[in-house]
C-alpha cells in the first residue's frame, strides 16, 4: 500500500469515528423532547442511552476477537450496517410512538466500535509509524465529533425539524459510513482466533440487571421483592462471570492483567463512560430546565446548549499536542492527577453554583483541560505495564469497562434525578442535579487517589530527555 492510499484510508477512518461519535451522543440533549414526544417517563427515556451503552458492553467483545479472525474491515461494515438499521428503527419509533423499538434501535446504534476497528485496520495495512499517525487522526475524529453532535441536533430542531427527521439524518449519516468503509482496502484476519461468546452472555447477565435495579428503584421500591430479586440475580451472574473469566483459558477481560499502574489506567479510561455520559446528559438537562417552572435551569434550546459544550471541543483539540510534550516531561503520572483534580474540582463547583449562564460555559472549559490531561494520561499508564502483544486485548478492555462504567453512571443519575420530582411534571429538583454532580465528583476523586500509586519507573518508562517507553 502506498502512503497516498495509507493516508486517504486514516481519513476515512477518522470522518467515521467522528460521524459514529455524533450519532452516538446526539441522543443526550434531546432527552427531554423524547420523553414527551413518545409519552414515557423519565426512566424509561434514561434508558434510551444505556441500551446503547449495554448492547456495546455485551458486543464489543466478541466483536473485536471476530475482527481479528475475519478481518476487521468486515466487521466495521457489519457494526456501521447495524447502526444504520438502528436510526432508522429509531425514526420509525417516533413515526409511529413505540418506545421499544427506540430501545432496540438505540441497542444497535450502541455497537460502536470506531476506535478498536480504526486501530486494527491502520495496524493491518501500515507501518508501525505510519500507524501510530494514524491512530491520532482517529482519535482526533473520535473527540470532534462531540460537540457537532449537539449542534446538529440543536439546528435541526431550532429550524422546525421533527425528532423523526433529525434521527433519519443520522440515518443518512450512517449510510455514508458504510460506503465510505466500503471504500478501504480488503484486511486480512487470522483464522484460530476464539470467541468468547460465553463470557459477553455473563457480562450482560449481570450489568443489565443492575441497571434495571438501579433506574427502576424509587419506583418499585429498593426493598420490594422485585427489586431485591433482580439485585440477588445480578450479584449472583456476576459471581458466575468473575469465575469464568479467572479460569477460563480464553476470557474476554483477563483480570489478571487488572494490577499495578494497569488498573490506575483501566479505571481512569473506564471513566470516560462517566465523564461523557455523566456530564454531557447532565449538564444539557439542566441548562435546558426552564427556571420559571422548576427554580433553576436557564430554559435555553437544545442548540444554546450545545453551543455551551463549544469550549470542550476548542480545548481538547488545542491541548492535544501539549499534553504529550508535557507527558515527556513530567510523566503520566503528574498529568493524570491534575487532569482528575480539575475534574473533581470541576463538579464540586457545579454542585455548589450553578445560577448564572456563565458559569456553564466557565465549567466546559473546566471539563475539556480536564479531558486533555486526563485522559491520554490514562491511556499511557496502562500502556506502560501491558505487554506489546496485549495491547489489543487492554484497549478491549478498557472500551468494555468504559461502557460499563457509562452506563452505571446513567442508572445511578437516574436513580438522583427521580427521586424527588416537581410536582404535576418529570423534572427533578434542584437537589437531584447537586447530589448527581458530587457522586460524579468522587468518582473523579478516586482517580485522583489512585493516580498516586503509579509507578513510573517499570518497564523503562522515565521522564525528560528518555523516552517514553512504547
Amino acid at each position: 500500500m502506498t502512503s497516498k492510499q495509507f493516508w486517504l484510508t486514516a481519513t476515512i477512518l477518522a470522518v467515521v469515528a467522528a460521524s459514529f461519535e455524533i450519532q452516538q451522543l446526539m441522543v443526550i440533549p434531546l432527552m427531554g423532547l423524547l420523553s414527551t414526544s413518545l409519552d414515557v417517563s423519565a426512566t424509561v427515556t434514561t434508558w434510551i442511552v444505556l441500551s446503547a451503552l449495554i448492547s456495546g458492553a455485551i458486543l464489543t467483545g466478541p466483536l473485536c476477537r471476530l475482527a481479528d479472525r475475519i478481518g476487521p474491515k468486515k466487521i466495521y461494515v457489519i457494526a456501521a450496517t447495524a447502526v444504520l438499521i438502528g436510526n432508522a428503527l429509531c425514526a420509525l419509533a417516533l413515526a409511529w410512538h413505540f418506545p421499544a423499538l427506540m430501545l432496540f434501535g438505540r441497542a444497535l446504534v450502541g455497537i460502536n466500535i470506531a476506535a478498536a476497528m480504526g486501530i486494527a485496520i491502520l495496524k493491518s495495512l501500515g507501518t508501525a509509524k505510519q500507524m501510530q499517525m494514524g491512530m491520532g487522526m482517529v482519535t482526533l475524529g473520535n473527540g470532534l465529533g462531540v460537540v457537532p453532535s449537539f449542534l446538529l441536533a440543536g439546528f435541526l430542531i431550532d429550524q422546525g425539524s421533527s425528532l423523526t427527521t433529525v434521527f433519519w439524518v443520522t440515518a443518512v449519516l450512517a449510510a455514508a459510513c458504510v460506503l465510505m468503509l466500503l471504500a478501504i482496502p480488503h484486511t486480512q484476519g487470522w483464522r484460530n482466533v476464539r470467541i468468547p461468546f460465553l463470557s459477553s452472555v455473563l457480562i450482560g447477565a449481570w450489568v443489565l440487571p443492575i441497571c434495571l435495579y438501579l433506574s427502576l428503584g424509587n419506583s418499585w421500591g429498593w426493598a420490594s421483592w422485585s427489586a431485591l430479586g433482580v439485585l440477588m440475580f445480578a450479584i449472583v451472574a456476576f459471581a458466575c462471570w468473575l469465575r469464568f473469566e479467572l479460569t477460563s483459558d480464553n476470557p474476554l477481560i483477563p483480570l489478571r492483567m487488572l494490577r499495578g499502574n494497569a488498573l490506575v489506567g483501566y479505571y481512569a479510561t473506564a471513566c470516560i463512560g462517566l465523564l461523557a455520559y455523566g456530564y454531557y446528559l447532565t449538564a444539557s438537562a439542566f441548562a435546558q430546565a426552564p427556571p420559571e417552572q422548576t427554580g433553576y435551569g436557564f430554559g435555553v434550546s437544545v442548540f444554546e446548549s450545545g453551543l455551551i459544550l463549544i469550549p470542550v471541543g476548542i480545548l481538547v483539540t488545542l491541548l492535544g499536542p501539549v499534553v504529550g510534550r508535557l507527558m515527556h516531561v513530567v510523566g503520566p503520572k503528574w498529568v493524570l492527577i491534575t487532569g482528575s483534580a480539575i475534574l473533581t474540582l470541576q463538579f464540586i463547583l457545579m454542585a455548589a453554583f450553578k445560577s448564572e449562564l456563565w458559569q456553564m460555559y466557565a465549567y466546559a472549559a473546566m471539563f475539556g483541560v480536564g479531558v486533555a490531561l486526563f485522559l491520554p494520561a490514562g491511556w499511557s499508564v496502562f500502556a506502560m505495564q501491558a505487554k506489546h502483544e496485549e495491547i489489543g486485548i487492554t484497549a478491549g478492555m478498557a472500551l468494555i469497562l468504559q461502557m460499563i462504567y457509562g452506563a452505571l453512571a446513567a442508572a445511578i443519575g437516574t436513580v438522583l434525578l427521580t427521586r424527588e420530582l416537581i410536582s404535576d411534571s418529570a423534572l427533578s429538583v434542584e437537589s437531584g442535579y447537586t447530589s448527581v454532580f458530587l457522586v460524579y465528583a468522587i468518582g473523579m476523586a478516586i482517580a485522583v487517589g489512585l493516580g498516586f500509586f503509579v509507578n513510573t519507573k517499570r518497564d523503562g518508562y522515565t521522564t525528560g530527555d528518555q523516552e517514553l517507553a512504547q
